[in-house]
C-alpha cells in the first residue's frame, strides 16, 4: 500500500514508551514516543527529555526517541524555558514537531524555531542523539557528537535562581586535557572563546535557562 502511494511515508509509533519500543520500534517505524503525553510546563518537558535520554544508544539515522511534539509557545512558558525546550529537543536528535499554532506565533518564538545553528544540531548527519552526561548542583550538562569530530553541548539550570557551571573535556568524551577547542555561543551567533582547553566555565546561567555551545571546527555545521 504505501509503494503505491509514490511517496515516502514516515512511520510514527505511539504506545507512550511502553513494551520497550526504543529496542524494537526501528523494524517497524522510524521513530516512537518515550514518554506520556507532555504538557506546557517545565516539569513535563523535564521528564519526557530525561526519560527519553535513557534511550539514546537506540537512535540512528532513519529510527529516532521521540519525547512527543515541543510545547514551544504554549501554556505559560517564559522565552527562557521555550528556549530551553527546542535546546533539550535539538540536541537529543528528537523529531522535531510543531504543538503551537503558527498563526499566533510572536516574533520571539518564531526566532526561537527558526534557529538554523540550533537546528542544525539537530540535524547532524551522523544521527547520535546527545544525553545528559554530568549534573552540577542544579545544572545539566547534555553532549551530543557531531559529524565533523565537533560537540554540541547544552547546560540546563534546572533551578529558578542563576548558576553558575562548567563543561569539562571528560563530560564529552575528550580524554586529552590539553587539546584545544574553540567555542561558539549557538544564540549569539558568534565564537566566545578562539581556544579552551581542559575545560569551560559558564557563569551566571539564568533559572530555567540554557547555554548552548559547539566545541570544535568553526565550519561545523552542515546545510539545513
Amino acid at each position: 500500500a504505501t509503494s503505491k502511494t509514490g511517496r515516502p511515508i514516515v512511520f510514527s509509533l505511539c504506545n507512550w514508551g511502553s513494551y520497550s519500543v526504543h529496542e524494537w520500534g526501528d523494524t517497524i517505524g522510524h521513530l516512537w514516543r518515550t514518554a506520556g503525553d507532555i504538557e506546557p510546563t517545565w516539569n513535563s518537558i523535564m521528564s519526557n527529555i530525561t526519560i527519553n535520554s535513557n534511550c539514546a544508544q537506540y537512535a540512528k539515522p532513519g529510527a529516532w526517541n521521540d519525547p512527543d511534539m515541543m510545547e514551544v509557545g504554549n501554556g505559560n512558558l517564559s522565552y527562557l524555558e521555550n528556549r530551553t525546550h527546542f535546546d533539550l529537543w535539538c540536541i537529543s536528535a528528537a523529531p522535531l514537531i510543531l504543538g503551537n499554532d503558527l498563526s499566533k506565533m510572536s516574533d520571539s518564538l518564531f526566532s526561537i524555531l527558526t534557529n538554523r545553528e540550533v537546528i542544525a544540531v539537530n540535524q547532524d548527519s551522523l544521527g547520535y542523539q546527545g544525553r545528559k552526561v554530568r549534573t552540577d548542583g542544579d545544572v545539566q550538562i547534555w553532549s551530543k557528537k557531531l559529524k565533523n569530530g565537533a560537540w554540541a553541548v547544552v547546560l540546563v539550570n534546572n533551578s529558578m535562581v542563576p548558576a553558575n557551571s562548567s563543561v569539562k573535556w571528560s563530560d564529552i568524551g575528550e580524554s586529552d586535557t590539553t587539546r584545544s577547542y574553540p567555542v561558539r555561543d549557538l544564540w549569539q551567533h558568534k565564537i566566545v572563546s578562539q581556544s579552551a582547553k581542559g575545560s569551560y566555565s559558564v557563569p551566571d546561567i539564568p533559572g530555567h535557562s540554557s547555554v548552548h555551545l559547539v566545541f570544535g571546527n568553526t565550519y561545523w555545521m552542515e546545510p539545513v
